[in-house]
């Protein structure tokens, strides 16, 4: 997915009758969507001393974003070929890793902590154990 942020800092901008150099800052300090949404949010409000609360603003962010939001168009075949399938590939991966999925969790990431921090919300503990990897531009090798 391409996650537009860009294109909402430019709305949001115009939207408050902002100097367009604005879109730099907050492309900036959303740090690639890595920054609490809360912690971004806040500094938004008080750089430009706006009266909605951070819950609104929160709201509000992720209706745009969605609205905003373009699927790859690789995606639909993709999750087809996934589905007709029966998610092998998951299975090969964690095999070359050594590992059986069983009723395990598995979580496929492109950065290492903030998906770590994004295991740990949702219980998936030890999960880095599971799956050892190495990072790449676009791609993970997977290692044992």
């Amino acid at each position: 997915m391409l996650v537009p942020v860009g294109r909402w800092a430019g709305k949001f901008v115009a939207r408050h009758h902002l100097d367009p150099g604005e879109i730099g800052w907050l492309v900036k300090t959303d740090g690639e969507g890595y920054v609490p949404r809360e912690r971004f949010l806040t500094a938004v409000r008080e750089r430009y001393c706006l009266d909605e609360t951070v819950s609104v603003l929160l709201c509000s962010l992720w209706d745009q974003i969605v609205a905003l939001t373009e699927v790859d168009p690789r995606v639909p075949a993709a999750l087809e070929r996934l589905r007709r399938d029966g998610w092998r590939m998951f299975h090969t991966a964690a095999q070359r890793c050594g590992h059986r999925l069983d009723n395990r969790g598995w979580m496929v990431a492109d950065h290492g902590p903030p998906p770590r921090s994004a295991a740990d919300r949702v219980r998936l503990y030890g999960w880095e154990r599971l799956i050892p990897f190495t990072f790449m531009p676009r791609f993970a090798r997977y290692r044992t």
